[in-house]
């Protein structure tokens, strides 16, 4: 059985911390969330301290390899000093040095979709409900860098519950193990 790369954005629900979000990397998104959650043992300790609970916004699946992944969970926590936005938005990319919540977050995995180091790798956004979608619809998302607010050609968008998207098949195994 082969591995699943995925990247996640996580928003906190916490009324206390409207803008809190976390990315991150996994094999396993649904095992990942329980333990950002603190269900089980292992969580980030950036999402213990504070934004609990958290849900996930959106899941990035289909890297062809770790590092590819990890690159991109660089890439999109640190958007503002990244070379593979530079090509599309030059130093405008510095106006992302501050901006956060969830909206300003999911614009920066677009512009990380359009950029030619993850352009062609067949990627795919995996929301887990429509309402996390609607992200896209706010102003936040749409004012900021305006030319950026479709997914480029080729990268497909599901709304799929968690336990429906492509890594949930090995997650139910492997909660029963546990």
């Amino acid at each position: 059985m082969s591995k699943h790369f995925h990247c996640y954005l996580l928003r906190s629900m916490n009324p206390r911390n409207p803008l809190s979000t976390y990315i991150g990397f996994t094999t396993n998104p649904t095992k990942r969330i329980r333990r950002h959650n603190g269900e089980i043992k292992g969580g980030a300790k950036r999402t213990e301290r504070r934004g609990r609970p958290w849900e996930i916004l959106v899941v990035v699946h289909g890297f062809g390899t770790k590092k590819s992944a990890l690159r991109f969970e660089w890439a999109w926590q640190n958007t503002w000093k990244s070379y593979s936005v530079a090509p599309l938005i030059g130093d405008r990319r510095r106006e992302l040095r501050h901006k956060r919540g969830p909206a300003v977050k999911l614009k920066c995995c677009y512009l990380l979709l359009h950029s030619a180091d993850w352009s062609a790798e067949g990627l795919s956004l995996h929301y887990p409900r429509e309402d996390m979608k609607a992200y896209t619809l706010k102003k936040g998302f749409l004012s900021l860098f305006a030319e950026y607010s479709e997914v480029p050609e080729g990268v497909v968008e599901e709304i799929k519950a968690l336990e429906d998207q492509p890594h949930a098949y090995e997650d139910l195994q492997s909660d029963v193990e546990e």
